[in-house]
């Protein structure tokens, strides 16, 4: 049982670590760009 566990915890922290990332490089300057195109839209 803590076998399973311990994996399930070790794979979502994988799974964020990896979204993060791509966060962390969607967010340059074509990702800065994007964001603010769209709050100019919004506004």
């Amino acid at each position: 049982m803590k076998k399973w566990a311990l994996s399930a915890i070790v794979y979502l922290l994988v799974v964020v670590g990896v979204y993060y990332a791509y966060i962390g490089l969607a967010e340059s300057p074509e990702g800065g760009t994007e964001h603010s195109n769209i709050e100019q839209h919004e506004e």
